[in-house]
């Protein structure tokens, strides 16, 4: 197994190092997708030091696109030690949202910031964020609601 470990590090060292000659010189994103493929390579195998070290090694290309900030976030989280790097991709995206409608964000982004604010003892902006939920969620439930049947 080692071996095999070592033969795919090195692949995707070889890959890598394709993708960001391409990256730095197209100035765009299109490469996220490769990124995020071979990154799922460790991901499935539950090796999330070699997803964040792939992460890290394209953050110079890709830290200001949302894909690849979502994927950090969950890529923190999933480590189960590194959850206040986890708040500080996951809550950018969460406030972004507060504006236009919390409830646009995806239940997995919400629940894994509110487990990460728990888990770092930040118990009192894991309740507010639930507030905000609820109080969307009520904002949301009431706007249909009219006549002795409520809903149309």
């Amino acid at each position: 197994m080692k071996l095999y470990d070592d033969a795919l590090e090195k692949y995707v060292a070889a890959v890598w190092a394709c993708v960001c000659g391409e990256a730095a010189n197209a100035g765009d994103f299109r490469y996220i997708p490769v990124l995020c493929s071979m990154a799922k390579i460790y991901w499935d195998r539950q090796n999330y030091a070699m997803v964040e070290k792939i992460f890290r090694q394209s953050a110079e290309f890709c830290s200001e696109h949302d894909t690849w900030k979502l994927n950090v976030a969950h890529m923190f989280f999933m480590q189960e030690v590194k959850f206040k790097e986890a708040i500080r991709y996951y809550e950018p995206i969460v406030k972004k949202a507060m504006g236009t409608g919390i409830l646009d964000v995806t239940a997995i982004v919400l629940a894994n910031l509110c487990v990460s604010y728990i888990m770092t003892s930040q118990n009192e902006e894991a309740e507010e964020l639930m507030r905000a939920i609820e109080r969307e969620e009520e904002r949301v439930g009431n706007c249909g609601l009219s006549g002795e049947h409520g809903l149309h």
